[in-house]
């Protein structure tokens, strides 16, 4: 197949919503580098459904950021693995312009189906009691993982507009870490059953996003840390959620991560989110927050790492019933 037969094909798939988390890649890299490739993309959404007008654009946004988690004041909005593209096209006689991992992506030319959110188990971290440190969950929605602490506020961060309190990233081990095991990330995670949506939605594939705020109160110039955020989907319930963390290649059916560097201001929260594609035998979830610590390249880590103020809050998990384009909430 020829390179322009192939992006060809991978367009027509990705306007049918039948693309693929790894075809999805492949079309974006595609866009980011070839005209001919947009020029076609947005040619063929044009001929497929026509082109929306302004009030449609602003309709789809609105819809999106009432799914999406409220931004704090002044806070700053990041999207990890992002390319700084943006292009512009009529819509009504209109300039609309836009950016991101799509540049096309028929989400922005059409109209996006709406975010569908997907509650989480202590989503909003008010029961402290329900944060277990014994590393990857059995069960069901409940938060587990490294050491950790909910706080309302801590040196002198607060938590992001519309929640109440934020988790404490501690230490890269827990309470199961085996002795003398080092470790420079520290992680929060919770399993998530998708048996319900797939009553409501069937048993066809999904387009899943899951997004966090963090924020740091210090960081080590010299070493620096990283926020980031993982999906993984496979089959089996949550008792095989540890065997999907540990042996990714045998169990999982799909996964994806995406991380930022964090800042040093504390007056704003930094926005990480992901995206997959969940095949339609997956039945389960495993969403992972994390905070790691950096080093220096060529240094082997000595001890498990201590983080001195870093924190997550407003964890978000929504579903798409096609893929659709990746939005960050603007502050």
């Amino acid at each position: 197949m020829s390179q322009k037969t192939e992006w060809k094909v991978l367009i027509a798939q990705f306007l049918d919503g039948r693309i693929d988390q790894a075809a999805l890649e492949k079309l974006e890299e595609q866009l980011q580098r070839n005209p001919g490739a947009r020029r076609h993309l947005r040619s063929m959404a044009s001929l497929e459904n026509g082109l929306r007008d302004w009030a449609g654009v602003k309709a789809a946004r609105e819809a999106w950021r009432e799914a999406a988690p409220i931004s704090p004041g002044g806070a700053r909005a990041f999207r990890s693995r992002s390319w700084p593209v943006a292009a512009a096209i009529a819509v009504g006689g209109m300039l609309v312009g836009f950016s991101g991992s799509l540049l096309f992506a028929k989400g922005l030319l059409l109209k996006d189906p709406p975010a569908i959110r997907i509650a989480l188990g202590n989503e909003g971290f008010e029961k402290p009691a329900d944060l277990g440190t014994g590393g990857v969950p059995s069960t069901y929605g409940i938060w587990g993982g490294d050491f950790a602490e909910v706080v309302p506020e801590d040196q002198g961060v607060v938590p992001p507009r519309g929640a109440k309190s934020m988790v404490r990233f501690l230490r890269a081990d827990n309470q199961n870490s085996p002795p003398g095991e080092v470790q420079g990330v520290s992680q929060l995670w919770q399993v998530v059953d998708l048996r319900p949506v797939r009553v409501r939605e069937g048993r066809g594939a999904l387009m899943v996003e899951l997004g966090a705020w963090f924020n740091a109160a210090s960081v080590v110039p010299e070493k620096g840390h990283v926020f980031g955020v993982h999906l993984t989907a496979f089959q089996g319930g949550s008792k095989l959620a540890g065997e999907a963390w540990k042996s990714p290649r045998q169990t999982a059916l799909a996964s994806g991560s995406r991380h930022q560097k964090a800042d040093e201001d504390p007056a704003g929260w930094q926005w990480v989110s992901v995206r997959i594609h969940v095949p339609a035998e997956a039945d389960s979830l495993l969403l992972s927050v994390y905070c790691g610590e950096g080093v220096s390249r060529g240094v082997k880590r000595t001890e498990t790492a201590v983080f001195p103020g870093q924190y997550v809050a407003g964890v978000r998990l929504n579903y798409f019933q096609r893929p659709v384009s990746v939005k960050t909430p603007t502050p």
